[in-house]
């Protein structure tokens, strides 16, 4: 992997590179600040920059509609390419706005975050926030190409390494391989369990690249995860809410009548020994917003569970007993 400069990729891209071809670097203020000089210094011919609100709050059609503006009055046509250059909540803005702008323009996701590098910029789901509600306007886009420099990692406050290592704690939740179990023994082959993750990560939606069936696995620790995220307006970052879900989710397992008392050892270890810390939430209040949940069927919800030695299932249940259940779990 070249680690010199994170964008030196794109400058022998063929494709990107053709005469006549656009390409607009999507950045939030933060990552605008940090990578923008080195994306100029490329000196590409047919580069521009635009900068967008980061956050979750930032994740709004009216981001989505300042791209599009900038697309049109820069005479971007479909050929040209969205280059988002953040986390996932800029390479979901950029995808979804790539994903509408003339039905379809190109998308290249360059993922500065752990978080990102192996979760948020593969799988294609893009979309925005609306009416409180987490990722309710979206579709699926796929980026033709992930660009990863782990010498991004660098840049990240500890909050952000810790959202990311939540996602890859999932991982080792949901399959029979080691992912964050491989990262505390060795730190320095975080570049090799990057490419894992994102390996195992792909092989997954491959087969499911619409998220009606087995896909749904990867949403683990999401569903009561999201419910806090919306409880909270936000104020959790995602990968601890996750975590806070998947404490929740691997009960719920046990309560369905799962085995899991290595998986519940495990993720209480991984979370220990990561030094991640579980927010303090009303999990029985917060799981009223499990109705709004992407997986819900009419009165059921295609729920997660694992189960020590196996690959996690996908059951479909009772969606007022699952929120019964998380209720029962959570001591109310």
């Amino acid at each position: 992997m070249e680690i010199k400069n994170g964008f030196d990729y794109l400058k022998n891209d063929e494709s990107l590179n053709r005469d006549g071809i656009k390409k607009v670097f999507v950045f939030d203020a933060d990552t605008n600040k940090l990578f923008s000089p080195s994306a100029k210094e490329l000196g590409l011919s047919g580069s521009f920059f635009c900068t967008l609100r980061g956050g979750e709050e930032g994740k709004t059609l009216s981001e989505a509609a300042k791209l599009y503006e900038f697309l049109k009055n820069n005479d971007f046509c479909r050929t040209d390419a969205i280059v988002a250059v953040g986390g996932g909540v800029v390479t979901d803005i950029a995808g979804f706005v790539a994903m509408t702008y003339m039905r379809g323009c190109r998308f290249v996701s360059v993922p500065t975050t752990l978080l990102g590098m192996i979760d948020a910029a593969f799988g294609g789901k893009n979309g925005v926030n609306a009416f409180g509600l987490k990722n309710l306007i979206g579709g699926y886009y796929q980026p033709e190409k992930v660009i990863i420099n782990t010498e991004f990692l660098k840049t990240l406050p500890e909050i952000e390494m810790k959202n990311g290592l939540c996602e890859m704690i999932k991982y080792d939740m949901i399959s029979t391989e080691v992912f964050a179990g491989e990262f505390l023994r060795s730190p320095e082959n975080i570049g090799e369990i990057i490419e894992k993750a994102a390996k195992y990560k792909i092989s997954v939606v491959k087969n499911d690249p619409l998220d009606v069936g087995r896909r749904h696995i990867l949403n683990f620790g999401h569903t009561v995860g999201h419910a806090v995220e919306e409880f909270t307006e936000g104020k959790i970052p995602h990968g601890i809410a996750v975590a806070a879900g998947m404490k929740v989710e691997v009960r719920l397992s046990a309560f369905f009548g799962k085995h899991v008392e290595n998986r519940a050892k495990n993720l209480d270890f991984l979370l220990d020994s990561l030094n991640i810390e579980l927010p303090e939430v009303d999990l029985i209040a917060a799981s009223r917003f499990i109705k709004n949940d992407k997986k819900a069927e009419g009165n059921n919800i295609r729920a997660v569970f694992v189960s020590d030695d196996k690959e996690a299932e996908v059951i479909s249940v009772s969606l007022d007993d699952y929120i019964s259940a998380v209720r029962f779990v959570c001591g109310g």
